[in-house]
């Protein structure tokens, strides 16, 4: 059954168990509140979480460089 399934969507048994296991995962901590990291992972949430925070201008400038937009009639 399992090497049907890996056949049906066209990958290698590895990939399609990764992704398996992490769709399971998603729906198991989908409805979680909190969560309690490792001590050698906080440091590095720490250190994101120190980042400045970057305008939005940024991605919309990357956006409007590879998508065109209707043209408005005034």
């Amino acid at each position: 059954m399992i090497n049907q399934a890996v056949d049906s969507v066209r990958t290698d048994l590895t990939s399609f168990a990764l992704s398996s296991l992490r769709d399971a995962s998603r729906r198991v901590l989908a409805d979680r509140s909190e969560f309690v990291l490792r001590d050698d992972h906080t440091a590095g949430w720490d250190r994101i979480n120190e980042t400045p925070a970057r305008g939005l201008l940024a991605p919309l400038s990357l956006a409007l460089e590879h998508w065109s937009l209707p043209a408005v009639e005034k």
